[in-house]
This record gives C-alpha cells, structure tokens and sequence, in this order.
C-alpha cells in the first residue's frame, strides 16, 4: 500500500494531504454527492461501505453499487473481466442520474 500512496502523493505526506484520506475526518457534511462503487472481492470492500455509510449518516447524497463477482481495478479491464462492462456502465448510469 505504500508505493500506492506514494504513487497518488508523490513526495507530499500524508498528513500534508487531508483529502487524501477522508476516513480520517470526523465530519463529512457538506461533500458533494458520492456513488459508492465497491467490488466483492476487493481488499478495501468494507472500507468502502463503512465510507458510503459515514456519508449517508452525515446527510450526503450517496449511492452504493456493488459489484458481485469483481475484484479492485475491473473498472480499467472492460474489455479482460466478463462483466466488468456491465458494473461500469451502472455506476455511470448512476452518475448521469446525480448530475440530472
């Protein structure tokens, strides 16, 4: 997980970096609408419901998706993972319907 980090900060700290990690706030009103894309087998599956749910409790609009069968980063393999596609294509069904 460090060299993700190191690859979406580059040099910056982490805690030079607030929204990079928004778990670590303790108020999330105010953040624009979310959906909430989160993959069955994914390592980060419960931090992104734990996520989608501290929004909807803080008054956020927020959508959740989730994606049975899919692992984290389907949605760079449409064209690889049977599927993938599909689940791509709700969350920006999901998102056009946001922006309407």
């Amino acid at each position: 997980m460090q060299r993700f980090w190191e690859e979406y900060l580059g040099e910056t700290p982490p805690a030079a970096a607030p929204l990079a990690d928004l778990s670590k706030h303790h108020d999330l009103a105010g953040l624009p609408s979310a959906t909430v894309v989160v993959a069955e087998y994914d390592p980060l599956h419960d931090e992104g419901l734990a996520y989608a749910a501290r929004l909807t409790a803080a008054g956020v609009p927020t959508a959740v998706i989730e994606a049975p069968g899919m692992f984290h980063g389907f949605f760079g393999m449409i064209e690889l993972v049977p599927h993938a596609a599909e689940w791509t294509a709700a969350a920006a069904q999901q998102l056009r319907e946001a922006l309407a």
